[in-house]
């Protein structure tokens, strides 16, 4: 592999993006929540009047998309936008990874590579949704806080800067709310110089409370409340107790589950109760500790179904096959049934028996080739991410527990709360990490344990 590629390989990923963005661009994925962020834009242009959200909940979801839509509403301008933020963020990460000497060679390398073919990664920044940006604002945030454990001067500017990015990175979605504490009490643990790292950790802690400043500020005008999160925890986790097939609860996995809303309606004396404001969600939550104790052992097993699924389901693979010709009945002209749950036709008899043009093979066959791709990756992603967190664990190696941990921590929170295939791909890039480390570690095991050859003769 050449210098050029180690060294250009950005500019390759960067030409594909628009790529993307034009194939994907009558995807439907998660666009049922895109008047919420609309809605918020009128909010945040209105002097942040909660009374000017006309969605379900001013409090949900988070607001940070819709000050993207106060810059500009283009579409193509946001995938663009979206697409570029992501090779940066990979491209800071990498860099930081090669120079704390975590990651370096052959192994750097494939992980460039791997990234400028890497067509769910694509896909996941070529939709009108806040996780592209979320998570290349976490990454920027793990890379500078990497820097900063790993420096024995503790720069506390850095420490604040990396804060500030995961406290704006929550700005646009609530998932990892709690990795911040799980992360503080990693590196605590592990440091050799603990009161020191607790208090750098602690002042990362305060720099991304001081980031949700202005959401608390707004929620509380909204709710009379100080949130951190936006408000459908509950729902959220409410209705991932269906995930569990034949689960005891008579839950279903969707968000419209009939028993969540006449447990609404039933409490709150009203019909078709918003299940996303304040209240709902406060006893939503209270709910679900409920269930889960009247089944424990179902939603541990629940849990360990989550888990596996993760390994297997692979990552939000795009929508290639959606076009503006045929949404929302795309499925059936590509081997599915028309709801897109079952197929009925075989991929191979879909790619070459089935009379589609040249076109449409072409998407078809990304389409497969993304959702093949993913699947491979989450499978020996998020098992590497484990291997490389617990070898961290033995060595006291904060910098690279610290990365590993943001992939164990995505694997755990859709485990124990909801399972999805989008919500995986925001640990991408740290899985790929993971995978090249793990492969380096035991490459340098089997060298050492292979024997040595002696002279012929």
């Amino acid at each position: 592999m050449g210098i050029a590629f180690d060294r250009w390989w950005w500019v390759a990923a960067a030409l594909l993006v628009p790529v993307a963005a034009y194939l994907n661009r009558d995807a439907l994925g998660m666009q049922g929540v895109y008047p919420d962020y609309v809605c918020f834009r009128h909010v945040i242009l209105s002097g942040f009047d909660p009374r000017q959200d006309f969605c379900e909940s001013p409090t949900f979801p988070m607001w940070g998309y819709g000050f993207l839509l106060v810059g500009t509403e283009r579409k193509l301008a946001l995938l663009v936008g979206q697409g570029a933020a992501a090779i940066a963020a990979a491209w800071y990460l990498l860099r930081t990874l090669e120079r704390l000497e975590i990651l370096q060679g052959l192994g750097l390398r494939l992980v460039k590579l791997a990234l400028v073919v890497s067509v769910p990664w694509y896909a996941f920044s070529a939709l009108r949704w806040p996780y592209s940006e979320a998570i290349s604002l976490v990454l920027v945030g793990l890379a500078l806080l990497l820097r900063a454990v790993s420096s024995s001067r503790r720069p506390l500017l850095v420490f604040v800067g990396s804060g500030l990015l995961f406290g704006l990175a929550l700005n646009f979605r609530s998932d990892y709310i709690a990795l911040p504490l799980v992360a503080a009490v990693v590196a605590v643990a592990l440091s050799r110089k603990r009161l020191e790292t607790a208090a750098s950790m602690l002042v990362w802690i305060c720099a991304i409370l001081v980031a949700l400043v202005p959401w608390m500020a707004y929620s509380h005008r909204a709710t009379g409340h100080f949130l951190l999160t936006s408000t459908n925890s509950g729902h959220v986790l409410y209705i991932s107790l269906g995930q569990l097939p034949g689960n005891p609860w008579g839950i279903t996995p969707f968000d419209g589950d009939p028993r969540m809303q006449r447990e609404l309606d039933a409490h709150f004396g009203t019909k078709d109760t918003q299940s996303l404001t304040y209240a709902s969600d406060v006893y939503l939550r209270h709910r679900f500790v409920q269930l889960v104790r009247q089944h424990p052992v179902a939603w541990l097993h629940k849990d360990v179904v989550n888990g596996v699924h993760t390994l297997t389901e692979g990552f939000y693979s795009g929508e290639f096959i959606q076009a503006a010709d045929c949404v929302p009945h795309c499925y059936g002209k590509f081997g599915w049934n028309e709801a897109g749950t079952a197929r009925v036709r075989s991929p191979l008899s879909t790619l070459f028996g089935s009379g589609l043009g040249l076109r449409d093979r072409l998407r078809f066959g990304l389409q497969e080739g993304s959702a093949l791709e993913g699947r491979i990756v989450s499978l020996f992603g998020f098992l590497a991410a484990a291997a490389v967190f617990v070898l961290a664990l033995r060595r006291r190696d904060t910098a690279l527990a610290l990365l590993a941990l943001v992939p164990c921590f995505q694997w755990a929170s859709n485990a124990l709360a909801y399972d999805l295939s989008s919500y995986s791909s925001n640990a991408y890039v740290p899985v790929l990490a993971t995978i090249a480390i793990a492969g380096t570690e035991l490459a340098r095991r089997w060298r050492g344990r292979a024997p040595r050859r002696g002279r012929a003769g």
